[in-house]
């Protein structure tokens, strides 16, 4: 039998692999095989087949570790989303790859773009967090450069108040149920999520009470380690109009309720900052920028919002609201 050297990988980056190519690689020259990462192809179909499938002895799982990007020497495609990388040189080994966009991470380092002879697009972090930026002004010519620059909050429009919890009723036809849930966790240790039915209709309603308790006890443990990619609980059966969605980025939660019968929209306040000018990295729905008045980073706060939400159907009661009017 064929000895591999031993690599390791971000779950993240394991998750990214599956949902390109159906599957994780079998040997080291299944890495020579990809040709498009994108973090962003979700392939929900997909979910309890990567739970159940089994990784390589070769392949390993450690967190923050995505060198073996590096061994995807025919890569063409790369889209990496929402992760901090201590060392980039990796990309450097990708001499095939066309499109490149890291927005999303902590890249820094454009003097890496000039070993990339065939890179064709790219779409960077903001500029003020760029280094050796010469670089780009010699490439536009070759090259489409993008940069994820900040929104103009000048040309944003809030209008909030700040309320107690006991200001929002949340309710659907009169009853404070979590119905619904839909939950995309990291990593392979949250046994009892990777089997529940993401997307049926009054999915959480229908579970044991002591199967929820075990549940809630998985997502709080994700949360408080930063596993957890969105969720969202709703009153509703069928997850639409009543919710509460909470969305993780870079250390950043935004936490929203939405009722879009009742016209309610709200987001907890966070005392620490004291101006919309200043953004958190994490959007709602992936559009929306969320101001750090209005988001959050404690994530044992966060957990307790959101056990408070799924136990009563009600706003967390121990912080103040922010609530569109």
């Amino acid at each position: 039998m064929q000895q591999y050297k031993q690599y390791k990988a971000d779950p993240r980056l394991l998750d990214w692999i599956f949902r390109n190519t159906d599957r994780f690689p079998q040997t080291y020259w299944d890495l020579k095989k990809i040709k498009k990462l994108d973090s962003k192809n979700r392939r929900y179909d997909l979910r309890n087949d990567f739970y159940d499938a089994v990784l390589p002895s070769w392949l390993a799982e450690e967190d923050d570790t995505f060198s073996l990007i590096g061994e995807m020497e025919n890569l063409q495609y790369l889209r990496m989303g929402e992760v901090r990388v201590d060392d980039f040189s990796f990309l450097v080994k990708c001499k095939k790859l066309k499109k490149l966009y890291v927005e999303d991470t902590n890249f820094s380092d454009c003097s890496l773009l000039l070993h990339l002879p065939a890179l064709k697009e790219v779409s960077l972090p903001e500029r003020k967090k760029l280094q050796h930026i010469e670089v780009l002004e010699q490439l536009k010519k070759q090259i489409s450069i993008q940069t994820q620059e900040p929104y103009d909050t000048d040309d944003m429009q809030f209008d909030m108040k700040i309320v107690n919890s006991n200001e929002i009723v949340c309710a659907f036809e009169g009853a404070s149920d979590v119905r619904f849930a839909d939950v995309s966790l990291t990593g392979q240790a949250y046994t009892l999520w990777h089997t529940f039915s993401q997307g049926e209709e009054n999915n959480w309603y229908s579970l044991e009470k002591e199967t929820k308790q075990s549940m809630m006890a998985q997502l709080e443990d994700a949360i408080i380690k930063e596993k957890v990619g969105a969720l969202l609980f709703s009153l509703e059966p069928w997850g639409e109009d009543h919710f509460l969605m909470v969305e993780f980025e870079k250390g950043w939660v935004a936490v929203v309720y939405i009722d879009l019968e009742a016209g309610i929209y709200a987001m907890p306040y966070n005392p620490e900052y004291d101006t919309l000018t200043i953004l958190a990295p994490v959007l709602i729905g992936g559009q929306t920028p969320v101001p750090r008045m209005w988001a959050l980073y404690d994530m044992e706060l966060v957990a307790k919002i959101v056990r408070y939400f799924v136990e009563h159907g009600q706003l967390y009661p121990d912080i103040q609201w922010a609530l569109q009017v």
